[in-house]
């Protein structure tokens, strides 16, 4: 059966993501519990996938968003991180 004219193995791919619900808070616990540190970070309010499947262009978000945590889960649709191990 297709869902939106979805293959079964892209549902599925969907569905993972959405059982793993993490938000930005949890990654940055455990990032930070782990001994990881940021070194690049980029909040988007416009995935940068969207502009193959919707024809969008990506956004990045303003950094005052980064500050309101329960704002920034609203508005921002994904967000990509370059991690590192600490050196101690």
């Amino acid at each position: 059966m297709r869902a939106f004219g979805e293959t079964p193995q892209t549902v599925d791919a969907l569905l993972e993501i959405q059982e793993t619900r993490i938000t930005i808070e949890g990654f940055e616990r455990i990032k930070r519990r782990t001994g990881y540190e940021t070194v690049e970070r980029r909040l988007y309010l416009i995935n940068p996938n969207y502009e193959v499947k919707f024809g969008l262009k990506p956004r990045l978000a303003p950094a005052w968003l980064s500050g309101w945590p329960w704002v920034r889960n609203f508005f921002i649709t994904t967000n990509y991180y370059i991690i590192q191990h600490k050196r101690s």
